[in-house]
């Protein structure tokens, strides 16, 4: 099947309610159009990247495992992870590490990524 829609979506906040919204937001388009017709990836910089650790919110942890596995990819920065003190291990197993939230953002703007800030 080919790529028909491609998004980036950015999370710099740790607030549970903006990762709710970010999910949801991925699960509807899923309804409307199939996984393996998009390319996704949520990107977490700042203070965001808290909510990607284990037990942080773990009633997302699956919901996040889940959208892995449809192919969605949860990048977290480099930068944000050492300045909140979150090693790899803290982290949620299908979480990615990029080195930085931003440049990651600027370079899937480049190959047309959608972006979406919820």
């Amino acid at each position: 099947m080919k790529i028909s829609h491609k998004a980036v979506f950015h999370l710099d906040l740790n607030q549970e309610d903006r990762l709710t919204l970010t999910l949801a937001n991925i699960r509807n388009l899923f309804r409307e159009i199939p996984a393996q017709q998009c390319d996704i990836s949520v990107v977490a910089n700042g203070n965001a990247v808290n909510l990607f650790k284990k037990n942080a919110v773990p009633s997302h942890a699956k919901a996040v495992e889940e959208l892995r596995n449809l192919g969605v990819h949860f990048k977290m920065c480099r930068n944000a992870l050492a300045n909140n003190q979150i090693n790899k291990e803290d982290l949620i197993d299908v979480c990615e590490i990029v080195p930085a939230g931003i440049l990651e953002i600027i370079d899937l703007q480049r190959m047309g990524f959608a972006y979406i800030k919820p």
